[in-house]
């Protein structure tokens, strides 16, 4: 149980567009994704540093330091926002 888990990932709003134009065998299409260039991250979370989660007689810290388990934390990037065209053609 994490009592004083401080991750935090704020509401996000994700909006993408596609329109295109068919013929026979091809397709043309331009399309956007995070319109609203969104940076909230995907997700954060809260981990705990296995390298200095070992025997105590191991652990480096001064006299007097704290030498509980080190937590930190990690998050995904969202990606920015992303304009592109895609031409398909069927042989």
């Amino acid at each position: 149980m994490q009592v004083h888990n401080l991750a935090y990932v704020p509401s996000a709003i994700i909006m993408g567009a596609r329109m295109g134009v068919n013929g026979e065998n091809w397709r043309v299409s331009l399309y956007a994704r995070n319109l609203t260039d969104e940076d909230a991250p995907v997700l954060t979370s809260r981990w705990l540093g296995i390298p200095y989660f070992t025997f105590s007689s191991l652990n480096t810290a001064p006299e007097g330091a704290d030498n509980g388990s080190p937590r930190a934390f990690f998050s995904a990037a969202r990606r920015g926002r992303q304009v592109g065209i895609d031409m398909t053609y069927r042989f």
